[in-house]
């Protein structure tokens, strides 16, 4: 029994290991930061979130990374025009707990106070509802501060280009 399922992994690991080609070097979207991750770095096709000189705010997929520019959702965004570029890499777990956190703190007060109303509970406003509700509404606000998280870029922290390529 060892022995076949020995066969059968040398051979699937033996396919995958010749399968794997080269992979072509590329071109990346990159910037400094102090901490103990140094570089955020984003590849073609990654989701980003930027918010230009001009005010104005872009999400989306990075679609063509060029020398000095990058296109985002068929945006051409040149690498001066950006002012603050928003952590979407890491921290899913805080948007996450963030929405259903706030959505159930607004949810909790009512459903609670309705059913001390249907009930006939004294008194139909209860403290350690609001209490509870309240705590929930604060978690998830304070969730969504620390999942949007963004980094100003400036000459000390400038947004670049690297390019891989041999």
């Amino acid at each position: 029994m060892k022995s076949k399922f020995t066969q059968i992994f040398l051979s699937v690991f033996t396919v995958l290991l010749f399968s794997t080609g080269s992979l072509p070097a590329q071109k990346i979207v990159a910037f400094d930061k102090p901490g103990k991750v140094k570089r955020i770095r984003y590849y073609h096709g990654d989701l980003i979130k930027l918010k230009l000189n001009s005010g104005e705010r872009v999400f989306g997929t990075i679609d063509q990374i060029m020398d000095s520019s990058f296109v985002v959702q068929g945006m051409v965004i040149g690498l001066t025009d950006v002012s603050r570029v928003f952590n979407t890499q890491r921290l899913a777990g805080f948007s996450f707990f963030s929405k259903l956190l706030f959505r159930a703190g607004l949810a909790y007060f009512p459903i609670v106070t309705v059913n001390r109303a249907i009930n006939d509970d004294d008194p139909t406003f209860s403290q350690q509802a609001a209490i509870i509700s309240g705590s929930m509404l604060a978690a998830g606000i304070i969730f969504r501060l620390i999942a949007n998280k963004s980094y100003k870029i400036s000459e000390d922290r400038p947004l670049k280009i690297l390019d891989l390529t041999p």
